[in-house]
């Protein structure tokens, strides 16, 4: 029997012990049961490793981020040099230690058996200033600007689609909501449609792109989200913002930096209402940003591209896996398999 046949109720339709009692079930061997246990484990622990896996590359990029423009390890490190005496030889080669964790003798032996790689080191080292200087009480890089977040970052509030513009139509476009942001990336199953005439007509200029960081902007604060080729296409929505890098003014790396490591903080003071705080626009606008030259965030971009790939690949591996059990899954109850 199906559920619907056991219960009760019109108005509002109730299980009972009864109705479960006579409910029949189509039960596998139990040698059945374990091949499919054996399948469903060999899917989960795959999807298990590239989590796993992703958390390891975040956790690599924010790392990096926080040395290079938090913490500016690579500067101090010259500093350091210069200030005991040694030449910009060899501060330059103590800034090439900070940024790649190498000793003297790995970098001699990098320069032998990679020499492209560590000429790549040595013009990165060369971009970081040698220098400190006091900007507002606070000892920063010298030659770095304090910047609004404006000239740094394009951003884009969602419009606000009504119940009523919903569409159950199969081609319509999906829009987020602060719900679909899920633990770092877009889970989209759930999302509501508007009309395609819509999405590509009064709202075409809140279509989403791919890399486009889209961030919670009510509720939990902060929560982000990268959007990927497989989402599109996707409308913006209300209590969403996205964040897009502004040509030679930043990049997909510094801005994902920004977000993981000091957005939160900036929207606890700025984020207004007592019973569900949020932010918009006004409130980023008041937000300003310690900027190196280009030149730096392009040579931080080259690092941390390949890291963004891979997630990338491994969230579409994850949703292939994720996928293929709900696939399985009744066909191996049904014994189809």
């Amino acid at each position: 029997k199906a559920l619907k046949e056991i219960t009760i109720g019109s108005t509002q339709p109730a299980l009972t012990i009864t109705g479960l009692k006579s409910l029949t079930i189509h039960l596998p061997t139990l040698e059945e049961q374990d091949y499919i246990i054996e399948i469903l484990d060999h899917l989960s622990s795959k999807i298990y490793l590239n989590t796993q896996i992703n958390q390891t590359l975040e956790q690599i990029a924010q790392a990096l981020f926080k040395s290079w423009f938090v913490d500016f390890d690579p500067v101090r490190a010259k500093v350091q040099a210069l200030s005991d005496g040694l030449s910009l030889e060899q501060a330059e080669l103590a800034a090439m230690q900070a940024i790649s964790g190498k000793t003297p003798e790995e970098l001699t032996a990098l320069s032998q058996t990679q020499p492209d790689r560590y000429a790549e080191l040595a013009e990165t080292a060369k971009a970081f200033p040698c220098e400190m200087e006091e900007i507002d009480g606070v000892e920063v890089p010298k030659g770095w600007e304090v910047k609004p977040l404006p000239e740094i970052i394009d951003f884009l509030e969602g419009p606000g689609i009504r119940n009523w513009q919903y569409t159950d139509e199969e081609d319509g476009i999906k829009f987020i909501n602060i719900r679909c942001i899920q633990n770092g990336d877009l889970t989209l199953t759930t999302a509501n449609k508007i009309k395609k005439e819509e999405a590509f007509g009064k709202y075409k200029h809140f279509q989403l792109e791919e890399d486009d960081i889209v961030v919670s902007t009510s509720g939990t604060l902060g929560r982000f989200a990268f959007v990927r080729k497989e989402h599109l296409p996707l409308s913006l929505n209300t209590s969403v913002i996205r964040f897009r890098p502004i040509k030679n003014k930043s990049t997909l790396g510094f801005i994902t930096g920004f977000v993981e490591n000091q957005l939160q903080h900036e929207l606890e003071i700025r984020a207004s209402g007592s019973a569900q705080r949020n932010f918009g626009p006004t409130h980023l606008k008041q937000i300003s940003l310690l900027v190196p030259d280009f030149k730096l965030l392009e040579l931080h971009q080259k690092y941390v591209s390949s890291l963004f790939e891979k997630r990338k690949q491994l969230l579409s591996e994850i949703d292939l896996l994720k996928d293929t059990r709900d696939l399985l899954l009744p066909k191996l109850l049904n014994g189809e398999i």
